[in-house]
């Protein structure tokens, strides 16, 4: 049986002048307030009209709320956790226009050749309540597992412009998967990056760099970003550098395929 998202209240949040119906949750004030601008403008960069996007680690959908009012032909949403797997079909399910555009999948993204078929997720408690992060933590449910290749493959999905990556701290899961995307035409992956969840830093930025190898780098700002400057970030101990977030050296970069596409941009 899915788990049941717990909330029944409704409200509603704007991205520009586009309004949206969603379950009731803590993080919508500070969508209100203005939540990431940089991946607002990072989207509207890459997002285009006649291809797709895919949210990996989709959480409640805010990411997702961005697309639908940027525009896009198709928005592919694959969260992990049950819970919060069902607040989002719901946030969808609220919004015709939405829930036309969203085709959302219950996976968790990984190594899944060395992981196995499923794996362990989540707490019993309502992840709705929580942050995605927190929602990792635990065994209580059995996910089915996917690469992203793989589910790209089973979907059929040969349009994406655009892939942001969030899967708190287990982005080194999908490293394979980003060298397989490499070569790809006019793709770019709005990729997040939590080094103080890995177990071996130095290990892990060097593994982060190498998979990046081919790439053009740019910060979240879509400034040029070295790969030396990258693993300097990855390698900071400062516990809360001017990159970060009030978390601590949580920070997102852009990767783009050096092969472009022909036409424009949704966001243009």
């Amino acid at each position: 049986m899915p788990a049941q998202a717990t909330s029944k209240a409704f409200t509603s949040v704007r991205v520009n002048d586009t309004r949206f119906d969603v379950l009731d949750h803590w993080f919508w004030p500070q969508f209100r307030a203005g939540w990431e601008p940089d991946t607002y403008r990072v989207m509207r960069r890459y997002l285009r009209p006649d291809r797709s996007c895919i949210d990996v680690g989709t959480w409640i959908g805010p990411m997702m709320l961005f697309a639908a009012e940027i525009g896009c032909r198709r928005i592919w949403g694959i969260e992990a956790h049950p819970v919060t797997y069902e607040v989002v079909a719901q946030n969808c399910r609220l919004n015709p226009s939405l829930d036309g555009l969203a085709r959302l999948s219950n996976l968790c993204v990984c190594d899944c050749d060395r992981r196995g078929a499923t794996v362990p997720f989540g707490e019993p408690a309502d992840a709705d309540a929580v942050s995605s992060a927190s929602s990792m933590r635990g065994e209580h449910w059995q996910v089915e597992a996917t690469t992203l290749g793989r589910f790209m493959e089973t979907n059929r999905i040969d349009d994406v412009s655009f892939i942001k990556i969030d899967i708190e701290g287990a982005e080194l899961l999908v490293l394979d998967d980003l060298l397989a995307l490499r070569d790809r035409a006019g793709l770019a992956i709005h990729l997040s990056l939590h080094p103080p969840a890995w177990d071996d830093v130095d290990d892990a930025a060097q593994r982060v760099v190498g998979a990046l190898d081919g790439f053009t780098l740019l910060d979240a700002r879509l400034q040029p970003l070295s790969a030396a400057r990258l693993e300097q970030m990855m390698l900071s101990t400062e516990a809360h550098p001017p990159w970060g977030t009030r978390f601590g050296n949580f920070f997102e970069v852009v990767i783009e395929t050096t092969q472009p596409v022909n036409g424009p941009a949704a966001g243009n």
